[in-house]
């Protein structure tokens, strides 16, 4: 109770002044803690900045890696397509003579079989 009484003995407008020179003080201590924080991010954005370009000029370096990989076994596959077409083409024709040769094969055996009876009996 003694320090509102002490307080009310000085006066409206000196206790508004005392208001006012602690709202300015408040007031320069908070824009010095801003600054400090603005400083501080500043320094946290330039690291982020350098860490995320770093990683940017990684990840182009491993797709280009990649695209390049990615060429080579398109290239393969291209190739192993054309040589399997062209053995898949190879062994139809192949398996046609084969056809036909077993035939003529089994057309000589009778007939060398069919020979080979007449001249047992």
């Amino acid at each position: 109770m003694e320090f509102l009484s002490s307080i009310n003995s000085f006066g409206t407008v000196p206790l508004l002044i005392l208001i006012v020179a602690i709202f300015i003080l408040l007031f320069k201590e908070v824009k010095k803690e801003n600054q400090a924080l603005s400083r501080s991010f500043d320094k946290h954005k330039e690291y982020v900045d350098a860490a995320i370009k770093e990683y940017k000029e990684t990840t182009d370096r491993q797709i280009e890696v990649q695209n390049k990989q990615l060429e080579k076994m398109e290239e393969r596959l291209r190739s192993v397509e054309t040589d399997y077409a062209e053995k898949t083409y190879i062994q139809e024709q192949m398996s046609g003579w084969r056809t036909e040769i077993r035939r003529i094969d089994e057309k000589l055996d009778r007939v060398l079989l069919s020979e080979a009876g007449r001249k047992v009996t």
